[in-house]
């Protein structure tokens, strides 16, 4: 794999990424990440099991530099690349989906990849680790995310690429 960090920037293969920033939960005062359960405040009126994700704990963090920009991101734990996305709006899918976990998305038929992803991040950094979020834009988001889960096989993602999916 070519690796290589230059300034904020991370080259992998052909693609340069942008750093954004390092990911930081909300934390109480003696500096433990805040977790969440927010599972009891839906209102199940049809009985819904929780997705295989939905358990948590889950945390709470903000993208500071989001923006609204297409392309593929990575997260970046102590500079292994672990999960590779693509998004049509980066602010909105990191401040909105991964970034607060509602009830809803807890339930089957919710946002399963959303809440695995908030859990990882909490989990890493809950040991010690540094979460870090790099961004490409580009228009061929699809072909990028999965150029990179093909050739890196990140360990959070766990579907393969998009063609693997279809087949």
């Amino acid at each position: 794999m070519e690796l290589e960090k230059r300034m904020l920037a991370l080259q992998i293969f052909d693609y340069l990424f942008q750093f954004v920033c390092e990911i930081i939960p909300e934390l109480e005062k003696d500096g433990i990440p805040k977790e969440y359960m927010p599972q009891s405040r839906f209102r199940n009126v049809s009985n819904l099991p929780l997705n295989q994700y939905g358990k948590g704990p889950f945390c709470r963090f903000k993208i500071t530099h989001a923006f609204r920009k297409t392309g593929a991101y990575l997260v970046v734990i102590n500079e292994t690349p672990k999960y590779v996305g693509e998004c049509e709006d980066f602010g909105k899918r990191w401040n909105m989906g991964y970034g607060v976990i509602s009830p809803r998305k807890c339930y089957k038929g919710g946002q399963s990849t959303n809440c695995r992803i908030n859990n990882l991040i909490l989990g890493a950094f809950k040991s010690g680790d540094k979460v870090n979020l790099f961004f490409h834009e580009t228009n061929n988001r699809f072909e990028v995310e999965d150029d990179l889960i093909e050739r890196l096989d990140p360990e959070w993602n766990t579907k393969g690429s998009r063609q693997d999916r279809n087949l």
